[in-house]
């Protein structure tokens, strides 16, 4: 699939994994320093690139709490596709279904959590991340089922992951 923009046009783009030398920092508009972030050698670094750009982040993580589980840390978009002026309208979706992706590819499927996303989500994006099918757990516990997370890679990563 491709990144759509604020006129509709869309825009090949590509994920990969990302180490520090292509981290953002904060002081260049970012909520998050990345590259502080990326100390942590447990967690895994996607950023999704379009026109040659970094356009978002994502950091995930396999944790053991009895079976593995993969757990969404961050995610952010880049700071020129922020709001109504903001380039492309579709980063945050891509990088929600890449992170389910990443959950089905990295977990065994006899595991009980496999497919599924979990992560914290500040109170006022609990509502924006329902729009993508999450579903609100206790507090600010969210998750994305394999159901959600096999429609949001239909939606966004259709022709991605062929």
């Amino acid at each position: 699939m491709k990144l759509m923009d604020k006129s509709g046009v869309e825009f090949e783009f590509y994920l990969q994994q990302i180490n520090k030398a292509h981290a953002p920092l904060k002081k260049d508009g970012w909520n998050f320093n990345w590259k502080d972030l990326m100390n942590n050698k447990k967690k895994l670094f996607f950023g999704l690139f379009a026109l040659g750009e970094l356009q978002g982040l994502v950091s995930l993580e396999v944790q053991l709490l009895g079976n593995p589980m993969m757990f969404m840390h961050q995610i952010e978009i880049a700071p020129h596709n922020i709001g109504s002026k903001g380039k492309f309208k579709t980063v945050a979706g891509a990088l929600l279904a890449y992170s389910c992706y990443q959950s089905a590819l990295l977990l065994d499927t006899t595991n009980p959590y496999f497919g599924y996303l979990v992560f914290d989500s500040k109170t006022n994006l609990v509502s924006h991340y329902k729009k993508y099918g999450a579903v609100q757990s206790v507090g600010s516990k969210m998750y994305l089922s394999p159901d959600a997370g096999k429609e949001l890679m239909e939606r966004y990563l259709q022709d991605y992951l062929k």
